[in-house]
């Protein structure tokens, strides 16, 4: 079953592809307009500045901020249908897209060329994720997967928030319940934060995109490549 041999390329979205926090704004600016929800949404916006500057203080780590804030984020979508979220995150993935990185969308593109298999990894919500992998031509992702009840969501996760090392493992179930036989030492994974080096030690070809100062330094100890500004060239 599956494919033996089958080379993966794993992206991270947000900060190594795109900017996906245009997700969040347009949920936020679409929760505004109906009155019912303004409290909802301002206590969300308040909690998350507040976790910013404990974040900026050094008393949070970024890996707890993005825990705690997934599952608030996803409160802000219970009792709305999926018309409506398809709706909301089309429009906000066509945005998103639009904030590629050349750099790395060139990568990307190198690999569909090469006919690997590309799989966009984010911690986003899957319904969102899908809308971008669509206009990426990419036919699969591993994200933040919602409850649904209905044709509604219920505001709750129907699993772990796509992070860490619960990334790792949802992308192992992904590959598993695909029957994809992946060759993982000759594959290759994309990331930008120091929070992506479970994923990227996956693989046998680990690729520091932009990456932030923590990510930067293990990756120059590990011999990693490293792509910044002026590099971006299909990896050897």
């Amino acid at each position: 079953m599956g494919n033996p041999g089958l080379v993966v390329a794993l992206f991270d979205l947000d900060g190594t592809l795109c900017n996906a926090r245009h997700m969040a704004a347009s949920l936020v600016s679409y929760q505004f307009k109906n009155p019912a929800r303004i409290p909802s949404v301002v206590t969300y916006l308040m909690t998350q500045v507040a976790r910013l500057l404990f974040l900026k203080a050094g008393l949070l780590t970024y890996t707890r901020v993005a825990q705690a804030g997934s599952p608030e984020f996803a409160r802000l979508l219970k009792g709305l249908s999926k018309s409506e979220v398809f709706s909301l995150f089309s429009k906000a993935a066509q945005t998103v897209v639009d904030t590629a990185r050349e750099e790395t969308l060139n990568l990307l593109r190198w690999h569909q060329e090469q006919g690997h298999t590309v799989i966009l990894v984010s911690g986003a919500f899957q319904p969102f994720l899908r809308e971008v992998a669509s206009l990426l031509g990419i036919n699969h992702t591993v994200g933040t997967a919602l409850e649904e009840v209905g044709d509604c969501y219920t505001g709750r996760l129907a699993g772990p928030f796509c992070h860490g090392d619960d990334r790792v493992r949802l992308v192992r179930c992904f590959i598993e319940a695909s029957g994809f036989d992946v060759n993982l030492s000759s594959s290759y994974a994309y990331g930008d934060r120091v929070q992506d080096i479970p994923m990227l030690e996956m693989v046998g070809h680990p690729v520091a995109v932009y990456p932030d100062k923590e990510l930067l330094i293990y990756a120059n100890e590990k011999g990693w490549k490293v792509i910044g500004a002026s590099s971006g060239k299909p990896p050897d």
